[in-house]
């Protein structure tokens, strides 16, 4: 297995250290509540932060686990729940699934720090993290809880339905025969099901038409067209603005920890490559705050003015106008208050350093004060928007790029990759 690295970038053009949500559907004798009780029963022991709740569709229960990321610590929580579901004789038939989320946010911290700040979350409150609050879009949040990048835009979605459609028997190939959307009854008891039978995709149908995905130009015109039958589709769009995931929902049931684990980094992999090699970021020119915090008379604001000028401001031309005492505090005020806070807001760093000879000083001019060095703070940024320009049709096979290990395990069910 390849996990992911560190990644501190928000911008989803260079980080697709996306989270991921395991919903695995089952069916057992007792119930739901005897996955449930039996957890709970191990104590100091059980799967923190895991939750087995009632299915509402033909299934006795569904595992709700916290957020996870790619690393080596998630893929072992998966195991040890899917662990936990077999050696209690559930079990799974045509009738379950897996739905997957994938974040549109990537996350900007460890991912090992990540799966342990989500279980202990999730085993403390009750709920998931939420992305949107403890994102770089949130400027209320605490900095220590900031776990989550810029979100991906509509469009990605819009390309990921295009191209699942284009290549609809790949998509296919790595679904049971149950989950294919083809109109059929993969098994007798399917046509005995309810009125009607209940054919095969009947809760995850694809999108119907790789025109009206084209045409489609807002967020709710895109929704119906990519998830055109609601929250049973196979690309669902529902939870976008709440949990904000896109939920994928043909997988079949399975207990099997390397196949779910290789499918959602499959899923990962068609997203990042319609992100990466399908579009490119927007820009736009973007005006720099007058002045920062909450007034203008602040020294910080007083420091920020003086700087944001043509030719920036020495430390010296720093003091003197914010009142600030030492060069040091200066340079402390600039790394620890100032840059941060001109980083969040155009997420990436914007301010030039000058040397003293920039300002026409000579070496050993300012005697160990280290006072005539300056910084300068442009009025005007060229930065990447959160827009996204399509350009053209670049590949757009489903496994371009995939590891070749999680293609071998994703165990295709009627043809060979």
């Amino acid at each position: 297995m390849t996990y992911n690295s560190k990644n501190t970038d928000p911008n989803f053009f260079n980080n697709q250290n996306f989270a991921i949500g395991f919903e695995p559907e089952f069916k057992h004798v007792n119930g739901w509540e005897h996955m449930q009780r039996f957890n709970s029963s191990l104590g100091s022991n059980k799967i923190k932060g895991l939750e087995y709740v009632v299915d509402y569709s033909r299934c006795d229960g569904e595992g709700r686990l916290p957020i996870l990321s790619n690393c080596e610590k998630s893929y072992n929580y998966l195991k040890s729940v899917l662990e936990q579901l077999n050696d209690q004789n559930a079990t799974v038939n045509w009738e379950c699934s897996v739905h997957i989320h994938i974040s549109r946010r990537p996350i900007i911290i460890d991912p090992t720090d990540f799966h342990d700040k989500s279980i202990a979350h999730t085993e403390r409150t009750g709920h998931p993290l939420s992305s949107a609050r403890c994102s770089v879009d949130n400027t209320a949040t605490n900095r220590e809880v900031l776990l989550f990048g810029k979100a991906i835009p509509i469009e990605i979605a819009k390309d990921v339905g295009i191209r699942v459609l284009d290549n609809k028997d790949q998509y296919n190939s790595l679904l049971a025969p149950s989950r294919i959307d083809d109109g059929g009854f993969a098994v007798p008891a399917m046509r005995r099901a309810s009125r009607g039978g209940q054919p095969n995709g009947y809760f995850c149908k694809l999108p119907r038409s790789k025109q009206a995905i084209q045409d489609a130009v807002t967020f709710s015109r895109i929704q119906n067209a990519v998830s055109t039958n609601g929250k049973f589709s196979s690309i669902n769009l529902n939870h976008w603005n709440d949990y904000e995931t896109i939920e994928f929902r043909s997988h079949g049931g399975s207990f099997d920890v390397d196949k779910l684990w290789s499918y959602a980094m499959f899923l990962i992999n068609m997203i990042s490559h319609s992100i990466t090699a399908r579009h490119v970021q927007a820009q736009e020119m973007l005006d720099t705050p007058d002045y920062i915090g909450r007034s203008s008379r602040t020294r910080q604001s007083l420091a920020y003015a003086i700087m944001r000028r043509e030719g920036g401001a020495t430390t010296q031309e720093i003091m003197n106008a914010s009142g600030i005492a030492s060069a040091q505090n200066v340079r402390r005020m600039i790394s620890e208050q100032i840059r941060p806070l001109l980083r969040q807001q155009f997420g990436m760093d914007i301010i030039q350093t000058h040397t003293q000879q920039y300002y026409n000083h000579a070496y050993s001019t300012s005697q160990g004060r280290y006072d005539l060095s300056g910084y300068e703070i442009p009025f005007k940024v060229n930065s990447l928007s959160q827009g996204v320009l399509f350009i053209g049709n670049r590949a757009c096979d489903l496994l371009v790029g995939l590891d070749n290990d999680y293609k071998s395990n994703l165990k295709p069910f009627r043809i060979t990759i």
